[in-house]
């Protein structure tokens, strides 16, 4: 997979939280997880072998602005799966598209793709 701009970039845009700032859950549409899942397939080296087979998890800041955080298993540069990555993105344009800020499968990336959905208030196991 390739990395989809800088962990620390998607740090940056996600934007400050604090603990009076707690974010609210949301449940995604029909339409807003298909907008998720093209915003990913988008973002991967090889679209067509996307699997999404954990539920996507949302919340909506302070701001009302709609964070994203799942799992992805795709195929590497090599042809195999390379396990479940996690992403975190934003939805834009009235929830319709999704901008995924990091995905990645390196361990560091993965740990600050984790950090940056628990401080939107998302758990990913």
């Amino acid at each position: 997979m390739r990395f989809q701009g800088s962990v620390l970039a998607g740090l940056l845009l996600l934007g400050p939280a604090s603990a009076q700032e707690a974010a609210q859950p949301t449940k995604l549409t029909p339409k807003q997880i298909e907008a998720v899942k093209k915003g990913v397939r988008q973002s991967l080296r090889d679209p067509d072998s996307a699997r999404f087979d954990r539920p996507f998890i949302a919340a909506r800041d302070s701001a009302g602005i709609l964070k994203v955080c799942g799992f992805v298993n795709a195929k590497n540069t090599y042809g195999g799966y390379a396990g479940d990555t996690a992403f975190v993105g934003t939805m834009f344009k009235n929830n319709t598209i999704f901008l995924p800020n990091s995905i990645t499968g390196s361990d560091s990336g993965q740990y600050a793709t984790r950090a940056v959905c628990a401080k939107e208030g998302i758990v990913l196991d």
